[in-house]
């Protein structure tokens, strides 16, 4: 039980200086991705950034990290850390969905509608 909340806090202690320990484009993805959510929403000693979030979500995104893809695609639909743009969005989602994600494929269909929709009135 000690190792394993001594492995926690040291996991802790690595994402909350993740971002100032090696430029973003060379750290580790999968820590990359945390501290990305961490800014988000503001949790384990980061302050809430979405502009940050985006920023990790960017670089991920086009390392061809399909969960980075559609979260940057939901920031783009939502206008959050980054200026709204449905075309955007589409596009991330897009390519994630290419990659099989299936949250991805949903928001773009979802997307498609609203936008054919929005086309016809």
């Amino acid at each position: 039980m000690r190792r394993l909340i001594s492995l926690s806090i040291t996991g802790l202690m690595l994402l909350s200086t993740t971002s100032m320990a090696a430029p973003v484009d060379q750290a580790d993805p999968v820590l990359m991705y945390e501290v990305g959510m961490n800014y988000l929403h503001g949790r384990n000693g980061h302050e809430r950034d979405a502009r940050r979030a985006a920023e990790y979500f960017q670089t991920l995104a086009e390392q061809q990290w399909s969960v980075a893809q559609n979260r940057l695609g939901e920031m783009y639909e939502q206008g959050l850390g980054v200026p709204r743009d449905l075309d955007l969005a589409v596009s991330w989602y897009e390519r994630a969905a290419e990659q099989g994600h299936p949250i991805a494929k949903a928001h773009v269909k979802k997307l498609k509608v609203q936008q054919s929709l929005t086309a016809s009135r």
